[in-house]
């Protein structure tokens, strides 16, 4: 019969075998995880999103090389389906460029969940890469309602407001793990906060204004809402936000029905802004293949590309099947040890505004904007205790 200290100074051993794994793995997983932000950041400067991609996809696998022993069995199994089925799109469709972009935002939903920092990395990471959005935000020249980077690249206002969405997200998190007083907290909070707001009240993008006011008072009551502490529950969660995220679209276009074409005025907008016509459009290409989509080459309405929805984006292009694979991954991970890990809940925080842009935007699916609408969503494990954190 095993006693039970027996079983006690296994998991202790088992531990502290973890924590100086963890410990070896942080500085590569910093290096690996700058650098996928930096590429990510560099396109928004240059026109070719190709360069970026190509950065992306080898750091991917560098992560998962790092990090391949913390993976389960069955997020290993997901990983391999996930790119069997994706060879296959891009045999179908012959579009490498869409498969490449699914690939590396599957592989980093995995490597995302597993992945544990130590705090002090984790913070600079994060706090540089929120001023480097906002700087280039900040010293860009305004056209109408659109800004235009140094290089002459134009994003419209709901880009920008994804961004600004983002860099709050990381700054309030980077902040809060970096300084230790409550005062140097709450006034570097505030500022970014304020500066954030007042850029995003620029943009015109209501969307991303909302999430961020949403995420405010979500930080607010974070630590009387348990759901964010257990985790059955937070995975239960994110699947039903991700099926509300599906169902809106199909809500919304009913509703324009009913009207009957006439407008509903929010904020001075009409609602209906014309995504209605790009869902009805979509609806009809997933009807068309509803397993295996019908590639990225027909746009939306003859010249649109983009869904203005994650969930639509990905059942459109590459067909069921991805799409099941893609929400599976979130919620597969349980990580070892968990005992020995923080949840860092500024950034847990964020999930359901992430899911509400995601409802109206390709956040998650975005080449570049999925690198940093994933990192919020999937921290689980990425704050170690701060006893270990040496």
């Amino acid at each position: 019969m095993i006693q039970s200290g027996t079983i006690n100074k296994s998991l202790q051993i088992n531990g502290n075998t973890y924590i100086k794994q963890t410990g070896a793995r942080s500085g590569k997983n910093a290096f690996l995880l700058s650098l996928l932000m930096a590429s990510a950041l560099l396109n928004f400067l240059i026109t070719n999103s190709v360069v970026s991609l190509i950065i992306q996809f080898p750091v991917a696998l560098g992560l998962v090389a790092v990090n391949y022993r913390l993976f389960g069995k069955f997020e290993k199994l997901v990983m391999l389906c996930g790119i069997v089925f994706i060879m296959v799109e891009t045999v179908l469709y012959k579009d490498f460029g869409s498969s490449l972009t699914y690939l590396n935002s599957l592989v980093l939903i995995i490597c995302f969940n597993n992945i544990a920092l130590k705090r002090r990395h984790m913070s600079k990471i994060f706090i540089a890469s929120s001023l480097l959005m906002l700087f280039f935000i900040v010293t860009a020249s305004r056209d109408g309602v659109y800004y235009v980077f140094i290089s002459g690249r134009q994003f419209n206002p709901n880009t920008i407001g994804i961004l600004l969405f983002v860099a709050l997200v990381l700054g309030v998190s980077g902040i809060n793990n970096l300084f230790a007083t409550k005062m140097a907290k709450r006034v570097l909070g505030i500022i970014l906060f304020c500066v954030v707001v007042y850029l995003q009240i620029q943009t015109a993008a209501r969307t991303t204004l909302a999430a961020e006011i949403m995420y405010v008072l979500i930080v607010f009551v974070r630590n009387k809402v348990k759901i964010f502490k257990n985790e059955k529950h937070f995975k239960a969660l994110i699947v039903f936000g991700f099926l509300v995220c599906l169902l809106i679209p199909v809500v919304y276009v009913a509703l324009y029905n009913h009207m009957d074409g006439q407008s509903i005025t929010i904020l001075g907008k009409n609602l209906f802004t014309g995504r209605q016509n790009i869902w009805q459009d979509a609806f009809r290409m997933i009807g068309e293949n509803p397993i295996f989509g019908v590639g990225n080459e027909e746009k939306y309405i003859g010249n649109f590309e983009s869904a203005h929805n994650s969930m639509l984006a990905i059942w459109k292009t590459s067909g069921a099947i991805l799409l099941i694979l893609y929400v599976i991954s979130f919620v597969i991970a349980k990580p070892k040890l968990a005992k020995q890990v923080d949840i860092d809940l500024f950034m847990r925080c964020a999930i359901i505004p992430v899911i509400f842009i995601a409802a109206f935007e390709t956040i998650l699916t975005d080449s570049n904007l999925y690198v940093f609408a994933l990192l919020p969503i999937l921290n689980k494990v990425i704050v170690r205790r701060k006893a270990y954190d040496k």
